[in-house]
């Protein structure tokens, strides 16, 4: 009779083990196939959005390829002026010192020279 017990008991609890076993394997399958159905759907989401990323750069490139060479010769022109107002800065510079003497026994060069 105890043999016939301790079997019993052995067998409900490895009927037991082998129901859990069951549940978690079929949590676990259950579980997997949400994942891969996330994962399917935010791939999708992600090409979509991919696709209409690119075509409104390709747009956009067009319209910044057709008003680029304005903004070249536009950056090109200010550069060029800023070079032309230093060096027409320095010229002055210069012309200020090397004018002529403001009397005989000043002690510098006439330095309006260059602002006239």
């Amino acid at each position: 009779e105890i043999d016939d017990t301790k079997n019993d008991t052995t067998q409900h609890v490895q009927d037991g083990i082998n129901k859990s076993t069951e549940s978690v394997e079929k949590v676990q399958t259950q579980i997997e196939d949400g994942v891969t159905e996330v994962r399917r759907e935010v791939e999708n989401s992600v090409l979509e959005q991919t696709g209409l990323l690119r075509s409104d750069l390709l747009s956009g490139q067009s319209d910044l390829s057709k008003y680029a060479k304005y903004w070249w010769y536009g950056g090109l022109g200010v550069s060029c002026a800023l070079v032309l107002i230093v060096i027409l800065y320095y010229i002055g510079v210069l012309f200020g010192l090397c004018g002529e003497r403001p009397g005989m026994g000043a002690q510098c060069c006439n330095t309006g020279t260059g602002a006239n």
